[in-house]
């Protein structure tokens, strides 16, 4: 079964930034990571939405302005970083 580009971005909203910025991951992930992951399942859980409910861009443009950033600054666009969002 193939994922399309929307679904393979969207899988991707749980990922730690870190672990986005690398070409090569951890196998198992990080613990770091994890407690991200975890972070933004309670997010759902509280708010009972997708994670970054309140940005209206795309899960693929989501994912290029997390991989950028080295620390994590809310509020952050696309079109701040210089990146085309679809």
């Amino acid at each position: 079964m193939q994922v399309g580009e929307y679904e393979f971005y969207r899988d991707q909203l749980w990922t730690a930034p870190e672990l986005l910025r690398m070409t090569t991951r951890p196998i198992n992930g990080t613990q770091k990571a994890d407690v991200y992951s975890f972070a933004i399942i309670l997010q759902e859980i509280m708010f009972r939405e997708e994670p970054y409910f309140i940005d209206t861009d795309t899960p693929q443009c989501m994912i290029r302005d997390l991989s950028f950033i080295t620390h994590l600054h809310f509020g952050i666009r696309c079109g701040l970083l210089g990146v085309a969002c679809a």
